[in-house]
């Protein structure tokens, strides 16, 4: 599934669609580099945890998902985006 992240920054909005489903949210949101381990995995888990919408971004597509999943699992909000 292809998933594309649109942001506008003026009104912290984040709209995230893919083929399936489109949802628009209205709260702040934090994009966390090299999050699939040490200090970006604790910023995600924190920033999240304050009530922020968290894009987990990672080199390695396989484990940033891993990642992303087990955070969502506890409850918190994070998406995964893959940087190349």
């Amino acid at each position: 599934t292809v998933y594309h992240i649109v942001f506008n920054i003026s009104k912290h909005h984040v709209t995230g669609y893919n083929e399936k489903r489109r949802t628009t949210r209205s709260k702040k949101i934090a994009l966390v580099t090299g999050a699939n381990r040490g200090i970006g995995f604790e910023t995600c888990k924190q920033l999240s945890g304050l009530g922020l919408t968290v894009i987990l971004t990672s080199r390695d597509p396989s484990i940033g998902k891993i990642v992303a999943k087990t955070l969502t699992t506890i409850g918190l909000d994070i998406e995964f985006y893959q940087l190349e």
